[in-house]
């Protein structure tokens, strides 16, 4: 929304007035439930001296503008609450009685007013007030004043400058993520940049940007196109993540979803209760049912996470996933679009066995691009009784034991299946495709030890539910543990009172045939429930409107580049869009020692400005720039000038006159600081009270002498 129109501007009296005639009682524009700060009395402490960046709305409950302006804000709020604690959204209703004083101390004249405030402001007239309010100009605005505080930045807030091949090859020597996502773009989108901030309050992964122009690293990773995800992990492995669509919420859903990438705490302003939060989030479940949920779930991320980190499927990979698909087939639980959408991609696959695969193409079936009539599978992860105490705990692994538990069971009621179908197909999907490779390896030993000795459709469904147990009593008490779900013997007695056979012994020992008798009715369709599954019409109609947004994008003749960011510097537009454009000309500095070293200094303490017209270093290694950019004055750091003069025993008068075809006497005003205003004021006092103790002392002789005269003429 543009904001051209004028603002709703209010004297002062006006405002008066209106206070009094608005009733208490009147509801605010934002509530409580949305990602943003009520600032109210307390905006002063929020806003300055600040470990974030702010972006505060001040307006006026009342305001016209400020109501249509609601749900801009709000939606920005949203779209960018996870970048929080870096940066923050709040309001102050200018209308309440109580904050008048408030918005009248930060200068607001007309409402809505939108200020930003860097990390560490020290003063209100810091603030900026930004002029353009569509959310992707403030989105972009926010990315840029964090990028200008290079010093600066908020702690939390992660590196937004290009990553270089050196950093990319030390990455897992120094530090401890088990991820590192590559970004590759140009260099004028924001895609990784807000990327990076989307995954703020997520550990475990790294996020940083490659520039199309560094051709060392887009090289190394092959890239084909722009932007494109290259996913780093730390066992040495990397590939490119083929994605339905290169946007950001796409790469971020994905990182998010990653095994081992979890939600962090960090302290969140109104946020304080994060553990009564992920309490609420909680679904109940009953240890006795079987959820399909978590069933869906399982064949969702296994197609979409853990399939597709191959771009390219052959052989014995593209074998096994052909094999999977097809006991999905005949033995999932899938519901009616579901079970479509599975035989469809069955199909397409079968008439492709033997060839080679592209993941991307794999992935368009996936979303049913050839549009079957009713045919979807779930859009995500929905986990039940497989959700951990956090995010970090149980989830994919609980729910792949699950669903394989669930095919043999399924397996074994037809009696002419092949015993060793479903554990085979398992065996194949685990050594081509399961993340874990340690976890992999594992497995693989226990299928070559014994998998071969499984004879009928029983022995299939106890060998499974066995080597389950043996690796949950191999990782009991491992950091992986969830400690809400400790890692015990399965079933319990609880579940299964018969199942375990007390016989004094030090050895859990299992009376396998009413094992066996349990495991066939927990794992049937009968115990399903459906609690928490999405409507199957609702996951075609997103479907479809994924589909036609992508359609719609690719018939579009202008490049996906402009069609994103239309503001990009053209012969046309770039004095508009680069604020440097109206720069003085160059002021030529003379070339006496003192001055190139100041020179010198310069261009150390302002990296980002470029020298023009400089020379090779001269014999002794010293760089003497001919002509300097001229920096604006707000930039001009004369403090930090002044210290170098100071610690150099530089005397400073020869610099005075530097500058002086501008009238700006820079260096004079560097010499003139280190002094606060105080220290200025008190000097001024001094003088003035030793100018008083003169005069006093001036009259008291003159009244002294005048009175010895006296004396002298009447003895």
């Amino acid at each position: 929304m543009g904001f051209s129109s004028s603002l709703c501007i209010c004297g002062a009296t006006l405002v008066l007035l209106l206070l009094t005639s608005v009733a208490p009682s009147q509801a605010a524009l934002y509530s409580p439930d949305e990602p943003v700060v009520f600032l109210d009395t307390k905006a002063r402490s929020y806003l300055l001296e600040s470990r974030s960046f702010w972006l505060a709305e001040f307006y006026a409950s009342w305001c016209g503008h400020c109501q249509n302006f609601k749900p801009t804000w709000s939606a920005l709020a949203e779209d960018i609450k996870d970048w929080r604690p870096v940066v923050y959204l709040g309001v102050i209703d200018c209308a309440e009685a109580s904050n008048s004083d408030t918005c009248t101390e930060f200068g607001v004249k007309g409402y809505p007013t939108v200020k930003s405030f860097k990390p560490f402001t020290k003063e209100i007239s810091e603030g900026v007030e930004e002029k353009d309010h569509t959310i992707q100009a403030l989105r972009e605005t926010i990315i840029k004043r964090l990028e200008e505080q290079k010093d600066s930045r908020p702690p939390a807030c992660p590196p937004l400058e290009p990553i270089s091949a050196y950093e990319v090859e030390q990455f897992f020597i120094t530090h401890q993520e088990d991820y590192l996502a590559l970004i590759f773009e140009e260099a004028s989108m924001y895609i990784g940049r807000e990327t990076a901030l989307d995954m703020v309050q997520y550990e475990g992964v790294s996020v940083r940007r490659v520039h199309r122009d560094q051709d060392d690293i887009v090289n190394k990773f092959q890239i084909p196109s722009f932007p494109a995800l290259v996913l780093l992990c730390k066992n040495g492995s990397n590939t490119i993540v083929n994605m339905v669509e290169d946007t950001r919420s796409s790469y971020t859903n994905f990182l998010r979803s990653l095994p081992g990438v979890r939600k962090g705490n960090l302290p969140i302003i109104g946020m304080s209760s994060n553990n009564t939060t992920q309490q609420d989030n909680r679904r109940i479940s009953d240890s006795s049912k079987l959820y399909l949920a978590d069933l869906e779930s399982a064949v969702h991320y296994t197609l979409r996470a853990e399939v597709s980190r191959f771009s390219i499927l052959n052989g014995e990979r593209l074998n096994a996933l052909i094999a999977y698909v097809s006991v999905l087939k005949k033995y999932f639980p899938a519901r009616p679009y579901g079970r479509t959408l599975i035989s469809s991609m069955y199909s397409w696959l079968r008439d492709r066995a033997g060839t080679e695969v592209l993941y991307k193409d794999f992935q368009d079936v996936l979303d049913n691009k050839d549009k079957v009539e009713k045919a979807v599978l779930s859009s995500g992860v929905n986990f039940v009784w497989c959700q951990g105490s956090q995010s970090k705990f149980r989830g994919f692994p609980c729910s792949l034991w699950t669903l394989f538990h669930f095919l043999t069971v399924q397996a074994g009621e037809d009696k002419t299946a092949n015993p060793m179908e479903v554990l085979s197909v398992l065996r194949e999907y685990v050594k081509h495709f399961f993340g874990c490779r340690e976890c992999a390896g594992h497995f693989e030993s226990m299928a070559a030890e014994s998998m071969s000795k499984v004879s009928s459709l029983d022995d299939a469904i106890l060998w499974l539910w066995d080597r389950h147990n043996r690796v949950n009593k191999r990782l009991s008490g491992a950091p992986s543990e969830d400690p809400e779900f400790p890692k015990l013997p399965w079933p319990s007695k609880a579940l299964c009172p018969l199942c375990q056979v007390e016989d004094g012994a030090d050895e859990l020992a299992w009376d396998s045939p009413n094992v066996l008798t349990f495991m066939k009715a927990h794992y049937s369709r009968e115990n399903l429930a459906s609690d928490y599954l999405e409507d199957e019409e609702v996951l075609l109609e997103r479907q479809r409107n994924v589909t036609k947004k992508i359609e719609t994008s690719k018939e579009k003749n202008e490049s996906p580049f402009k069609l994103r960011y239309p503001s990009l510097i053209t012969e046309d537009n770039k004095n508009e869009n680069n604020p440097d454009a109206d720069v003085p000309v160059h002021v030529k500095v003379e070339e006496e020692k003192n001055a190139g070293e100041a020179n010198s200094f310069l261009r150390s303490l302002l990296p980002s400005r470029s020298l023009q017209g400089s020379v090779e270093h001269d014999s002794d290694g010293a760089i003497m720039p001919q002509i300097l950019l001229d920096i604006p004055e707000e930039e001009f750091d004369h403090i930090a000038v002044r210290k170098r003069l100071l610690r150099r025993g530089i005397d400073g008068n020869s610099y005075i006159n530097v500058g002086a075809e501008k009238g700006n006497l820079r260096w004079g005003k560097t010499l003139e600081l280190g002094f606060s205003r105080l220290d200025i004021s008190l000097c001024v006092v001094f003088y003035f009270l030793s100018s008083m103790c003169l005069l006093c002392m001036y009259l008291y002789m003159s009244l002294r002498k005048r009175c010895l005269r006296q004396r002298t003429f009447y003895p």
